[in-house]
């Protein structure tokens, strides 16, 4: 394991490296990353407060694309199960939004059933039949 070079003049480290040079420890934020051997991309975060500790979870195809990720408040409470179809995300197995090239299409906004969508600040520049 590399240390960081920012450390505190007592010794105090407060960045950890793996042998790849991906963050694997954060004291500031208090941030613990597992990555994935196979692709080198992150598999866990683990947040430690002092009530509680977060987790997230992220899940890759063979060949590295996100396929989805998990997310647990006190390691052990899902609170969000996000799973990425194509260019469709689900949340909690309920359509939740459509990625496509001009920007996002919200499907469950709290506006029932009328989608919102979302383009970049220069998708209208650059498309201009929009």
């Amino acid at each position: 394991m590399f240390y960081g070079n920012c450390s505190y003049p007592d010794g105090f480290k407060e960045y950890y490296f793996d042998a790849n040079g991906n963050l694997t420890m954060d004291i500031n934020r208090h941030l613990s990353i597992t990555y994935a051997l196979e692709h080198d991309l992150p598999e866990s975060i683990v947040s430690v407060g002092l009530t509680s500790s977060n987790l997230i979870e992220n899940y890759y195809t063979p060949l590295g694309q996100k396929t989805g990720k998990k997310v647990y408040t006190d390691k052990v409470n899902l609170v969000l199960d996000q799973r990425y179809i194509g260019n469709l995300i689900l949340e909690n197995n309920r359509p939740r939004r459509i990625i496509h090239p001009s920007g996002t299409v919200e499907l469950d906004n709290g506006l029932g059933s009328i989608p919102v969508y979302h383009y970049p600040p220069l998708a209208r520049i650059c498309n201009p039949c929009l």
